[in-house]
């Protein structure tokens, strides 16, 4: 008969070889072993640090022995071991230990979140490094010098959840540094198997204040609100010793029972505040017996309490811990909380047979909780302008990131076709988006406000709008109306960063532009300048010629993407890449930049990104002179100024000039000029006058037609003084004459620059008007 064999499977083998070969693991000593509970064991003698050989009273040893335990067999390889001390005289004091029974082995806490990644990127090697840097710091007395961390939770499996507002319960604490006692309530809610989840995070109840003891008291007797999912109140203990009671000792280790937890509460100086409080919350909140009576029986016929326990520690807990203090004293109160139940019968709430359960204090969803967890700053408070696709999007990422306080204004409904790509479902239908979008982000985040405004943008007052531009820190345009667009460059805005962003050329490119209210280079500018660059941008040049060859008969709003189509065909993650990429742009760009910037975003049919790019708009200079201007502003690039200088420097002594090109917006009373033509063949010139020739008949204004699809045309004419000042003559006025009449009937102002020998100067006309 075959001999069994022995020998260890072959994973077992590798981490055998893998440990033997560290260099703190001593010869000789390394040992495969199991346990009562058919687990694997590898123990082994691990050499300290060397360098730390002779500390005095080290609590560490120079060889410490070590034991690693697997869960199962399958496990080693693939789940990292629990790291325990093999000697039973390990000290309990130190802080960074898992909390175990005390006649079991001290196990080590090398990791706040456990060593699963040390393991999974580096084997068992990272793990024993950890390992050897953990003794050394318990050697010297260093494992707290980064920051006291929280004693970790015990492994269990009837731990209760809750809801506490950490923040508040240590601010508190600091406000009363003699120490003392508080309460809360907590709603509880009980699931299937029991399990326990409660929402503590109320304010603290002043028991001196008769109407909020009063109030309190009404709580724990009638239950929550109707509607919420949590049932019975019941009284919540909080107590902390005096600020200068240091606690250097990890405790909250030892505390698994109801004995435990009072002997630990007598070593923490904190037994006679839990019982006079337990004696105060049944005088206030139950009848006059000296024992807790919670009124109302939780639905498994026991009664509970909660106890929060307060330690100051030696040095702040660790600063990347979210939702805690931020003030450093508060921050150095550890908090630690138990549920309490036992027999409705059992009047006694410190009765030795009452379970006591780990409560593991969830941190609300709140926005300072999102933002940590974002790991970023909230978006600066936004006006949202458009609460559809693109809008809903936006509120989710910054709702989500941590954004408090939100203003909204859409006077849009909510139809079924809109649950293709907006972020509600069916419930909303019929429903205002911008009411929708309050729902949507208080769903999300519990302190996050939206003040929905359901009205048209391009209807409200000049006043409703200013007051909501300046109640934010930053506007959002993501409506799909050019009106708005409009709207929103009008100088008579408060100065705020302004961000819109659109979708054109069937969801393949998105466009978003960021500059400031009522700056010269405003959004209809930075749209305009957009569309001048057709030459140089592909994507741009494909998007327009798209849009020339269709009609309004097609599948797709024109200009632009917009939940008013109800034939938009798209799919909602185009509009979620688009939306995404436009969102982190703004973010990286707000604060940092007054500059104005346009970003590109192109996918493909798939709506896979192709390309992603930063466009930095050519500056402009804008001209204001009320009486040249009859109250218009002129807003010039730099290279049409320079295509003048440069054209009356060449033709010296004559005069030159040529045709303006651009876009006049009467909404805003702005002209935006983007190009500046040469002298068209057929201009008669000399040293004090110029007839210009018709325009659109040199090659270059020809092409700068062709290339925009005439979406930017002749807005003025501009002419040079060579040897003189940028005043208008008596002749210039003659050349005008001729123009007056002819934009008169298109019910447009008439515009002529003059570049002077050392400045520019522009003229607006309007029909009758004359040049003073």
């Amino acid at each position: 008969m075959a001999e069994k064999d022995d020998t260890p499977p072959r994973q077992i083998l590798w981490e055998l070889a893998r440990i033997k070969r560290f260099p703190a693991v001593i010869d000789g000593t390394v040992v495969l072993a199991g346990d009562e509970h058919d687990r694997i064991e590898i123990q082994f003698d691990f050499r300290t640090d060397q360098l730390l050989d002779g500390v005095p009273d080290a609590p560490i040893l120079d060889v410490e022995p070590i034991r690693l335990i697997y869960q199962t067999l399958d496990a080693v390889g693939r789940r990292a071991p629990w790291v325990h001390s093999g000697r039973a005289d390990f000290p309990r004091d130190l802080p960074h230990l898992n909390p175990t029974a005390d006649d079991d082995p001290a196990w080590l806490c090398l990791a706040r979140s456990g060593v699963q990644a040390i393991y999974d990127r580096t084997g068992i090697e990272g793990v024993l490094l950890r390992l050897s840097d953990w003794l050394a710091d318990a050697k010297i007395g260093a494992l707290s010098d980064d920051g006291w961390d929280p004693v970790p939770l015990g492994f269990s499996k009837n731990w209760a959840f809750g809801y506490l507002d950490a923040k508040a319960l240590q601010t508190h604490a600091e406000s009363l540094p003699q120490g003392g006692y508080a309460f809360l309530s907590a709603h509880v809610r009980i699931g299937n198997g029991q399990d326990v989840l409660l929402r503590a995070d109320t304010p603290i109840i002043d028991t001196a204040d008769e109407t909020k003891r009063k109030a309190a008291k009404h709580e724990m007797l009638n239950g929550p609100p109707p509607g919420s999912p949590f049932g019975a109140a019941i009284p919540v203990i909080f107590c902390w010793p005096e600020q200068s009671r240091i606690d250097h000792v990890p405790r909250f280790n030892r505390w698994r029972d109801m004995k435990s937890l009072k002997v630990g509460l007598q070593e923490a100086g904190l037994w006679g505040a839990a019982e006079e409080a337990a004696v105060t919350v049944g005088l206030y909140f139950g009848d006059s017996s000296p024992k807790v009576r919670v009124p109302d029986k939780l639905p498994n016929d026991r009664r509970a309490f909660v106890l929060v326990v307060g330690l100051w520690r030696p040095s702040p807990l660790d600063p990347t811990i979210a939702g805690l203090a931020e003030n450093e004293t508060a921050r150095s109160l550890e908090l630690r909380a138990f549920y309490l139940e036992r027999g409705s019968s059992v009047d006694d709430c410190w009765a030795i047979g009452t379970t006591v359960r780990d409560l593991i204090g969830l941190a609300p969803a709140t926005a300072d909780t999102l933002s940590a967890v974002s790991g970023e700053k909230p978006l600066p408070s936004p006006l949202i302008i458009g609460a559809g696709a693109l809008g809903s999007a936006f509120l989710n990422y910054a709702s989500r990131g941590g954004t408090r306080a939100i203003r909204v204004i859409d006077e849009d409904y909510f139809l079924p076709h809109n649950v293709a790509r907006h972020q509600a479902d069916l419930f909303y239908v019929r429903e205002r988006k911008s009411e929708i979008a309050r729902d949507l982000v208080q769903l999300r985040s519990e302190d996050a406000s939206v003040a929905a405004r359901s009205e048209d943008v391009l209807l409200l007052s000049t006043e409703t709008l200013d007051a909501e531009i300046k109640a934010a820190e930053v506007v959002i345009d993501l409506t799909a109306e050019p009106q708005v667009r409009s709207r929103l460059s009008h100088r008579r805005w408060s100065a705020r960063p302004i961000v819109r962003s659109e979708v054109f050329h069937k969801g393949r490119l998105g466009v978003t532009f960021i500059t400031e209210t009522g700056a010269p280079q405003t959004l209809a500018c930075l749209y305009h300048q957009l569309i001048a660059l057709h030459h140089q941008e592909p994507v741009i040049r494909a998007w327009l010629e798209y849009e020339q060859s269709r009609t309004f008969k097609d599948e797709e709003l024109l200009v632009g993407f917009g939940c008013r189509s109800l034939t938009t065909r798209m799919p909602a993650y185009k509009v979620d890449a688009h939306a995404s990429t436009a969102f982190a742009f703004a973010k990286s760009r707000l604060g940092e930049t007054s500059e104005p910037a346009v970003l590109l975003h192109e996918i493909d049919e798939h709506g896979l990104t192709k390309e992603t790019r930063v466009i930095e708009p050519e500056p402009v200079h804008a001209f204001k002179n009320v009486a040249d201007l009859r109250n218009w502003r002129v807003v010039v690039v730099q290279s049409a100024l320079d295509a003048m200088h440069s054209q009356r420097e060449q033709n010296s002594p004559s005069e030159t000039g040529g045709y303006l090109y651009g876009v006049i917006d009467e909404a805003t009373s702005d002209i935006y000029v983007l190009y500046a033509s040469p002298e068209p063949p057929g201009s008669k010139a000399g040293p004090s006058r110029i007839d210009l020739a018709r325009s659109g008949r040199t090659g270059q204004e020809r092409a700068f037609i062709r290339r925009t699809f005439n979406r930017i045309g002749v807005v003025g004419t501009w002419h040079s003084h060579p040897n003189s000042s940028a005043t208008a003559s008596e002749t210039d006025r003659q050349t005008l004459d001729r123009f007056v009449d002819q934009d008169a009937q298109r019910g447009l102002p008439t515009l002529m620059a003059i570049t002077g020998v050392s400045a520019d100067r522009f003229y607006v006309l309007e029909p009758d008007d004359a040049l003073d």
